[in-house]
């Protein structure tokens, strides 16, 4: 530990440190105008500034935040002549901060870097790289004015996390806490649940976790339970002094100090090292939660679970002798299949979706991904790739390429935590390991240098070294090393067998490695490959085999795991085991009772058990490995016709359900849209258009249906934002045909809008990514979007609604601040004469709210923005 990251942890240590409250109400106070710079206090007012920080040092505060939550270029840019002051406002801020220490050595300064304001892709336009950079520009600038740690905090997109911690570290050597904003259910509005936020911070370089903003304290209490059991890694968390409430006019937090001490104390006890308030909080808050900790024995020091970790943006996959095997599917991977290849040449989902899709419902956690077709550009392939498979299921992945421009492409483009197929002792195969470290990646190792494969274990043991001497070197963890022994044909290497079961028990046991086999070789040029494989690969789990790779859709491969898991106590009182076979032996049993009534079927026997019926069994292997229950299967809250899989058919049990539409075709065309799947539906509606169906029929039996399900798994949490983001593609895909239709029958006459709606974030917010997603989401429903965009002025919301006869204005507000400035607009929009609808939203926003300004209504999100719009269209009479 250098000594930038001592001092503090030190101070950690010895009691949790109180971190500051709430800044813009302070700074509203003093003199800032709604709709005015925060970060314009460092150039302009700088005394009062040092005040506030004074002020929450002497209520009691360790730390204080720098005021530069919105001090990149991009946020600065709406603001005149000031996104060439990057550098300098935040390098003032941190200087104001530390004078307000008054040289006490007790009292720290954390630079303070919020959300980016963009969505990255492919939920929006904006590219990791931009965004990477705008965060290293300010953090540069932090770093150089010498704060004591630096907090990236209110983060909703994991993805973006990644960018912001690995431009921070890049540029700063000091503690780094990685801070996201959760909502109820205790996962990010992208779908991150708080183990995969520790897993895949961690592994980009942060020092410590955090969740603020979002809740109340209630609400992140589960949040911050859930870290403290999988980190032994310094905790934070800063909520909100509850919801806000309109009180008379006012916007008021209903969180007292004596609420927000109480929950601290609850902090304190699961061990959480920093705790402070975010809106809603000020220095009265901060004293009650100062003297309430500081009443609260210290708690033990947490522990840190023996296990390493893949993972994805929406689950963790553990990995260690206390989890079940974790197998990685190895079938994307275009040698000898001609398809496959063909798909990744051209850049067709279809195939690697599919392969994807079926190895996963076979039970794979993991997911191979190779795009090694000759004559390609790899590089671009293997992020198409990537983006592809994460848009199919939800699993971690294995990039797996010798590309080093492939792997940093991948590992760009990845979600969360991947595992990287691979590195070698040989002359330049060590290459990737600072891009890899640099992403926070997990690497393969195979145990081979330039002189071939080593005979023996201590041959092994010589290239390892050389291996870790690398990984160590860039900060890689030991435990995120997974060795390959390889595998070599019995047929050729008789001995060589032993050899490779006794490297992975020895080394990992003198390393402190993980371990991966691809197991198959093992069989290659015998008969009765399957068979001599599974046994193979059960020795190799006794052995303390890590990640079998395999064929997932080999009934003995899959037995093979089920047995393992049985033997060597990794399945949870052997329930997997036993349920998934005993079904297996009653129907054999009353398949032999019925001979004839299975003539022409296949038997269980010839049949794959996990494909068979049994993936609520895979489900259970699954909750094992994350660690946190997954959220209830569509099936339960499914209620009407019986599921269909995406042919319009009757799933089978353990396939997802879709929606029945009373046809076929329309039913594959809502599965479609229900599965994001812009690349097939064009062709279905085509099809649809073909039998007579009128792009309105199309539209409104076939695409609203897919879309009201994806709404329904929305409410329910089985759906998140990246999921809705794609079905709302698909819908655009779909919407591009049934356009062209309607206009050629219209004889290229433009269709009539269902409505149009002028939306705009109010004056004094230049909080977008929420108005972006309703924009999206409504103009698939037909409806015409006149976006004003952020900090838009009263007036000029008045003259759009006028001038474009708008059905519904829309407005958006994320501050308590700037939340004020909705019944501003109302008004003004009845003394201009307009009287339609208004609707609000954005996450200070309530019904109750709604209903206190006299707005119309209120959205809470996209898709509930599509109910109310069509609602109201009814309800005023208006639109088409």
């Amino acid at each position: 530990m250098n000594n930038l990251k001592k001092r503090l942890f030190d101070a950690m240590a010895a009691r949790p440190l109180i971190i500051d409250g709430a800044m813009g109400t302070e700074l509203q106070a003093r003199g800032l105008p709604a709709g005015g710079l925060p970060e314009s206090f460092v150039l302009e007012h700088a005394d009062k500034l040092r005040g506030i920080h004074e002020e929450y040092f002497a209520a009691g505060a360790d730390i204080v935040l720098t005021n530069t939550f919105g001090a990149t270029r991009f946020r600065l840019e709406e603001y005149p002549g000031m996104k060439e002051r990057v550098a300098e406002i935040n390098e003032k801020a941190v200087a104001i901060a530390r004078a307000a220490t008054h040289g006490d050595p007790h009292k720290f300064v954390a630079g303070d870097i919020g959300p980016s304001g963009l969505v990255l892709e492919p939920m929006g336009e904006a590219k990791f790289e931009y965004v990477y950079e705008l965060f290293r520009e300010q953090a540069r600038a932090l770093a150089k004015a010498g704060p004591d740690l630096i907090v990236i905090e209110t983060i909703m997109d994991i993805r973006e996390l990644k960018a912001a911690i690995i431009a921070t570290r890049e540029v700063y050597a000091g503690p780094i806490f990685a801070s996201m904003f959760y909502q109820e259910g205790a996962r990010t509005m992208t779908g991150t649940d708080p183990l995969t936020h520790v897993t895949v911070a961690l592994a980009c370089g942060a020092d410590g976790i955090g969740a603020n903003c979002s809740m109340g304290p209630e609400g992140l209490l589960p949040v911050l339970a859930q870290m403290a059991e999988n980190t032994s890694a310094p905790l934070l968390v800063e909520p909100n002094a509850g919801l806000p409430q309109l009180v008379q006019g006012k916007t008021v937090f209903p969180g007292s100090p004596e609420y927000m001490a109480e929950y601290a104390v609850e902090f304190a006890k699961l061990g959480v090292n920093i705790i402070g308030g975010c809106c809603g909080t000020n220095p009265r808050h901060i004293r009650a939660i100062a003297d309430a900790v500081r009443k609260t024995p210290v708690a033990a020091p947490r522990k840190e679970p023996n296990e390493s970790r893949l993972a994805s943006r929406w689950q963790t996959v553990r990995i260690g002798s206390e989890h079940p095997v974790a197998v990685v599917g190895e079938r994307i991977n275009p040698t000898n299949r001609k398809k496959l290849a063909a798909s990744i040449k051209s850049f067709d989902p279809g195939v690697i979706t599919k392969d994807a899709e079926s190895q996963v419902a076979a039970g794979a956690l993991i997911l191979d991904c190779n795009v090694g077709v000759p004559m390609i550009d790899e590089p671009a392939a293997m992020k198409w790739a990537v983006r592809t498979l994460q848009g199919a299921i939800k699993c971690p992945l294995s990039i797996d390429s010798p590309n080093v421009k492939a792997l940093e492409l991948g590992l760009i483009e990845c979600e969360g935590r991947p595992l990287i197929n691979s590195i070698t002792a040989e002359e330049g195969r060590l290459d990737p390991v600072p891009v890899i470290a640099k992403y926070g990646g997990a690497v393969i190792a195979l145990l081979v240098d330039d002189d071939g494969i080593p005979a023996d274990v201590a041959g092994r043991r010589h290239v390892l070294r050389k291996i870790l001497e690398c990984t160590d070197q860039h900060g890689m963890a030991r435990r995120d090393v997974y060795i390959d022994c390889l595998t070599l044909p019995v047929s050729a290497e008789p001995r060589q067998c032993i050899n490779t079961l006794r490297a992975i028990l020895e080394l990992k046991q003198e390393f402190g490695v993980r371990s991966v086999l691809g197991v198959s070789n093992i069989s290659f040029g015998m008969p009765m490959r399957e068979m001599l494989t599974g046994h193979f690969l059960s020795m190799a789990l006794a052995y303390g085999l890590d990640l079998p790779i395999i064929n997932p859709l080999s009934d003995e491969m899959r037995r093979a795991v089920d047995s393992a898991n049985l033997l060597l106590a990794r399945d949870r009182q052997g329930m997997t085991f036993t349920t998934r076979y005993a079904a297996i032996e009653k129907e054999e049993k009353a398949a032999e009772a019925a001979p004839s009534r299975s003539a022409g079927r296949k038997t269980p026997k010839d049949s794959v058990p996990a494909q068979a019926g049994a993936s609520v069994d895979v489900m259970r292997d699954a909750e094992q490995l994350i660690g946190v229950p997954l959220p209830k299967g569509a099936t339960a809250a499914h209620k009407g016709p019986p599921p269909l899989n995406r042919k319009g058919e009757l799933a089978g049990k353990g396939s997802p359900p879709y929606v029945e539409t009373g046809d076929k075709l329309g039913n594959e065309i809502a599965a479609a849209i229900i599965d994001g799947d812009d690349a097939s539906v064009p062709g279905l509606c085509e099809i649809a258009l073909k039998t007579g169906l009128t792009p309105l029929d199309v539209n409104n039996k076939f695409l609203i249906a897919g879309m009201g399900e994806v709404g329904r798994r929305f409410a329910l949490r089985e759906y998140f934002l990246p999921q809705v983001m794609r079905s709302a593609n698909a819908m655009k895909a779909a919407f591009g045909v049934l356009k062209a239709e309607m206009q050629r029958r219209a004889q290229g006459k433009a269709e009539k809008p269902r409505g149009t709606v002028v939306i705009a974030t109010v004056k004094g917010d230049v909080h977008d990514i929420g108005k972006n997603i309703v924009i999206a989401v409504l103009e698939n429903y037909g409806y015409r979007m006149v976006d004003l965009g952020k900090n838009v002025p009263t007036e000029a919301i008045v003259k759009a609604a006028v001038e474009n006869k708008a059905d519904i204005v829309g407005l958006s507000a994320l501050m308590t601040t700037t939340m004020t400035r909705m019944p501003e607009v109302i008004k003004a929009l009845r003394e201009a004469g307009w009287n339609g609808p208004v609707v609000i939203g954005g996450a200070v926003t309530s019904v109750e709210y709604a209903r206190e300004i006299n707005a119309a209504a209120h959205a809470e999100d996209a898709i509930a923005a599509v109910k109310v719009a069509n609602d109201l269209l009814e309800k005023f009479k208006v639109g088409a």
